[in-house]
């Protein structure tokens, strides 16, 4: 079973894997590749349906045909007329709508499922530059002068003195040999220091390394190494902002890369997700909402009465915040909203309930747990103030009782001294 290969039962008309048709009696015949020509109601998330059968549209008009339809009496019975002894329901022609069997297209992918996560555009260039491209005149001369500062370590040292007559054989062993002399030879041994000095070469590495991330844009603070210019944390936090301002062209490459990602899923979702698919998402609330993803709720029907798939959508990554790097500066900008009252009223539960949403959207450590206490707190407020409404309101049900029965006894009392004034 593939989703542009549908076989379907000329029995039954339906797809061979729900056909209701026993073993071997229907006959099965190849779907068109082009539409698919469904054979029930499909219920759309919305509520609407898309109808097994559709009217026939042709220039933007409604085509009808001809029916037969019953005359009806007054109190909704057909009427009746005899012809040939025989009574039969009495019919009038009308126009109606002509239907057909509803075709869906298939949704046909634009692309295929490959996505390039490019470092820096480039002309004529379907992979882009890689930041290597603009630093190898620089590596390559830093690997020169490290293979230099390395030949001259190894080949460097000491070479020993001794005399003409001495016997014994020397080696390039470091701190092994121990040798006896007389102290009246003494002199005659001695050493000559072979050991270069690598500090220009140092120096001109160090001033090639500088070059390279001047070239890329990266500074100390941004690598979080040692930046003795920068005297406070508000400082560094500024050079970092402005190293991460001239590496936004790779940011903006890379989310426009998973934009795609999901462009494609999004167009194969369409293409071959038949079923239903679930789906969940947090609302506003932090509350966790089930969904389904239906490929037929992306189908409209157009003027013409052709039924096509609005997949006209524009994907993006929502670049504003970056959790990794700014995690401890949105949870002072909350803290700051939330002291400030831009949230609502501090001391307000439901403010409060808002504060830690917003700390757990920004993970912050612990925040999941203060969002199920406070809503906790809040349902609880909430069924104390439903008992104190149904208090009052019993309260004042007994009170206007009791206001009854006092005016219908002062009534009685009135009556009874009406009663006594008249018989004396």
């Amino acid at each position: 079973y593939y989703a542009r290969k549908r076989y379907v039962c000329k029995k039954c008309g339906r797809r061979k894997e729900i056909c209701v048709c026993e073993d071997g009696e229907g006959e099965y015949e190849l779907q068109s590749q082009e539409q698919e020509e469904i054979d029930r109601d499909i219920h759309l998330t919305d509520g609407t349906t898309i109808p097994a059968m559709s009217e026939v549209i042709e220039d933007g008009r409604v085509v009808t045909e001809t029916a037969k339809r019953p005359l009806l009496e007054d109190d909704g019975t057909p009427a009746m007329e005899e012809v040939n002894g025989v009574f039969l329901p009495i019919t009038f022609d009308v126009q109606v709508p002509k239907v057909e069997p509803t075709k869906l297209p298939y949704y046909r992918p634009k692309s295929l499922p490959i996505v390039i996560r490019k470092n820096t555009s480039q002309e004529n260039s379907l992979f882009g530059q890689s930041d290597c491209e603009f630093i190898r005149p620089q590596q390559q001369a830093i690997n020169k002068i490290e293979s230099r500062i390395l030949e001259k370590i190894v080949r460097g040292g000491v070479m020993p003195l001794v005399p003409e007559d001495f016997d014994g054989e020397l080696d390039d062993s470091i701190c092994e040999n121990v040798r006896r002399v007389n102290q009246s030879t003494v002199r005659l041994y001695g050493k000559v220091d072979m050991q270069s000095n690598i500090g220009q070469d140092v120096a001109a590495a160090e001033r090639l390394y500088d070059q390279a991330k001047r070239i890329l844009g990266i500074t100390d603070s941004f690598q979080g190494q040692y930046d003795g210019s920068a005297q406070s944390g508000k400082a560094k936090q500024l050079q970092i902002q402005q190293a991460a301002g001239r590496l936004d062209s790779k940011r903006q490459m890379k989310n426009a890369a998973y934009a795609e990602i999901d462009r494609i899923i999004f167009e194969y979702y369409l293409a071959y997700a038949d079923e239903p698919r679930p789906a969940a998402y947090r609302d506003a609330y932090g509350r966790v909402q089930n969904s389904t993803f239906n490929r037929y709720d992306f189908i409209e029907r157009d003027e013409s009465g052709v039924y096509y798939y609005n997949a006209e959508y524009l994907f993006a990554c929502d670049a504003s915040v970056d959790y990794e790097r700014t995690r401890e500066l949105i949870w002072e900008k909350n803290l700051q909203n939330l002291t400030s009252g831009t949230l609502g009223n501090p001391q307000d539960p439901t403010t409060l309930l808002r504060y830690w949403l917003c700390q757990e959207r920004a993970h912050y450590p612990g925040a999941h747990e203060n969002v199920e206490f406070m809503r906790e707190q809040i349902a609880q407020a909430q069924q104390m103030q439903m008992l104190q409404e149904q208090n009052a309101q019993l309260a004042q049900q007994n009170a206007a009782q009791s206001e009854d029965v006092r005016n219908h006894e002062n009534y009685e009392s009135y009556l009874m001294g009406q009663i006594a004034g008249g018989n004396a």
